[in-house]
């Protein structure tokens, strides 16, 4: 019998090591040798480096060094492998994130076709634990049916009509911001003000009250805990299986956070399903289209909070980045800001707000290109409030 389990725990060990090899050394070799006969080249999948992972840490850390140059050329501060390597090995490459490959390219024709997919064959990314733990199962992390089946859910708040309802909420929110800002500039000859914070509360409420029809305090508090747990998210962050266990504390605190999340969308969720008539915000439409969808399989109350994070998560911190970035360049390029000036005064005078049929009268600062989304409604919309006290 003690030679029968000797046998059984060394085939256990055959198997995983032979597990193993083929996941972080032959399955790599495979796939390297796959992208090179089709032309994509990149820098060598190392074992003991997690693929390109450590030369990736490495080259982040030491962009985050420097100081950040006063133009619009990020890319060797946000993407510095990315700059270094389309050097070496052109504008298409293959590089390693642990065992799996990404390939990275800006040929658009290749981003169009990424992006036009629609036979199931590319696939949503496989994220680290520790990100899908704080996204949740929302459209973002999904494919397949469940995919559809989300899909069909959250597709009609994006109509055109609910967009036009968001205008008067975007305008005052906007508002608000710009009378604080001039009141503060008002009350000393110079002050400081950390736009980007700023546009974050902004951009958090007025997220909050076009999509949820909740209260600027209250999404104000949501933001704060989920940008909490996307930075415990990132600090176990890591392509050993297994790391994000190593740190108990942030565990207990991972988990504290997930129960507050969750109260907060609950309580929104459960108190929009007793109102007689529903806002046609984001939530609103999403229960609307959900009952409809309920005999082919709607969403479950989990599944709705974990949209109502993802359009959180996706929205509030990509808007404010952009804007901030934005006024940052009108800084700069002083030029453009006052061509930005001149063209807001002249569509709305100086006294009146913008308006929908606005958006696309207001030639340069126009940033929704061919499709209306409520990101670049927010954007026109601040800006448009922005032009009225010059930018420094």
């Amino acid at each position: 019998m003690e030679w029968a389990w000797v046998g059984v725990f060394a085939g256990f060990l055959c198997i995983m090591v032979g597990h193993l090899i083929k996941s972080l050394w032959l399955e790599p070799k495979r796939k390297t040798e796959y992208f090179r006969a089709q032309g994509f080249e990149g820098p060598p999948y190392k074992i003991l480096g997690m693929g390109n992972g450590v030369e990736i840490a490495r080259l982040m850390t030491e962009s985050r060094s420097m100081a950040l140059p006063l133009d619009n050329n990020i890319m060797p501060v946000a993407l510095p492998f990315y700059h270094l390597w389309s050097k070496l090995y052109g504008s298409r490459f293959l590089c390693w994130f642990g065992s799996k490959p990404a390939l990275c390219t800006d040929d658009p024709i290749v981003v169009k076709e990424l992006l036009m997919n629609n036979n199931g064959v590319l696939q949503t990314m496989i994220f680290n634990p520790s990100i899908k733990e704080a996204l949740g199962r929302g459209i973002l992390v999904l494919n397949g049916s469940d995919w559809e089946r989300h899909r069909r859910i959250v597709i009609p708040a994006f109509g055109i009509d609910n967009l036009k309802e968001m205008v008067s909420r975007i305008n005052e929110s906007a508002k608000n911001v710009i009378q604080c800002w001039t009141q503060k500039a008002r009350s000393c000859d110079e002050f400081e003000l950390d736009v980007f914070k700023e546009f974050k509360i902004f951009t958090a409420n007025v997220i909050g009250t076009t999509s949820f029809g909740s209260e600027p305090g209250q999404a104000k508090r949501i933001i704060e805990l989920l940008d909490e747990q996307i930075a415990l998210a990132i600090a176990n962050y890591s392509f050993v299986p297994g790391y994000r266990y190593l740190f108990v504390k942030r565990r207990w605190r991972n988990m504290k956070l997930r129960r507050e999340i969750r109260k907060c969308f609950t309580e929104l969720v459960e108190g929009r399903k007793k109102m007689g008539k529903r806002d046609r915000d984001l939530l609103g439409s999403m229960l609307e289209a959900n009952q409809k969808e309920a005999v082919n399989g709607g969403l479950s109350t989990e599944e709705i909070i974990d949209e109502c994070k993802t359009f959180f998560f996706a929205g509030h911190e990509t808007s404010a980045a952009l804007l901030a970035w934005t006024c940052m360049l009108l800084g700069i390029h002083q030029e453009w800001q006052d061509s930005a000036r001149a063209e807001v005064f002249e569509v709305l005078g100086t006294e009146r707000v913008p308006t929908w049929s606005d958006v696309n009268k207001l030639k340069t600062i126009y940033l929704g290109n061919a499709t209306i989304t409520p990101k670049s409604l927010i954007l026109n919309f601040v800006l448009a409030f922005q032009f009225y006290a010059p930018v420094t």
